[in-house]
C-alpha cells in the first residue's frame, strides 16, 4: 500500500521542518500510522500544501495531490502540523476526497507518547505559532549591523 504525506508549507518552508517527526512515526508505526496495523505500507511521496493562498487554494492543492495519485498513493496522511494549524484543512480534505474518491484521507501523522494528545497538540500549536510570529532577520538588517560596526570605534 502506497501512502503520501501532505505537510504544511509554513512549517516546511519557513521553519525548515524536514518532516522528521512524521517520518519517525511512520518508521515506528506510531501516531496515525498505527491505524495501518501490520499492513505493508511505503511512503510514495511527501509534499507540502499550497501555502496559505487565496481562493485558488483548492485548485492548487489538487494539482499537488494529483502527482501523488499518479504514483499510486491510496492513502494520504494530512500531517499533524496541517491538522493543528491549517485554516484550509477541512476544505482541502473535502476537495481531495471529491476529486480522488479512491484515496483515503487520514488526519494526522505523529502523536507524542506520555502526554495526553489534546495537551500535546495545544503545546504544538503554541510553539509553532510563536515561531511563525517571530520577526525573521533579513539582509537589510545584516548590512545595517555591518555599517553600524564600521562606524563604531574598535575597543
Amino acid at each position: 500500500m502506497k501512502i503520501g504525506i501532505l505537510t504544511c508549507t509554513n512549517t516546511t518552508q519557513n521553519l525548515d521542518c524536514s518532516s522528521s517527526g512524521c517520518l519517525r512515526a511512520f518508521n515506528d508505526g506510531t501516531g496515525a500510522f498505527a491505524a495501518h496495523g501490520d499492513e505493508e505500507i511505503e511512503i510514495a511521496g511527501v509534499i507540502n500544501c499550497a501555502g496559505c493562498p487565496t481562493v485558488m487554494a483548492p485548485k492548487k492543492i489538487l494539482r499537488r495531490i494529483g502527482v501523488l495519485n499518479e504514483v499510486g498513493v491510496e492513502r494520504l496522511h494530512m500531517s499533524s502540523c496541517v491538522m493543528n494549524l491549517c485554516p484550509f484543512k477541512k476544505k482541502y480534505k473535502a476537495v481531495i476526497e471529491e476529486a480522488y474518491p479512491n484515496m483515503q484521507v487520514i488526519e494526522g501523522t505523529e502523536a507524542p507518547e506520555g502526554i495526553p494528545l489534546e495537551q500535546a497538540m495545544e503545546m504544538f500549536k503554541m510553539g509553532i505559532g510563536g515561531m511563525l510570529q517571530e520577526t525573521p532577520r533579513n539582509m537589510v538588517e545584516m548590512y545595517q549591523a555591518i555599517d553600524q560596526a564600521r562606524q563604531s570605534p574598535a575597543p
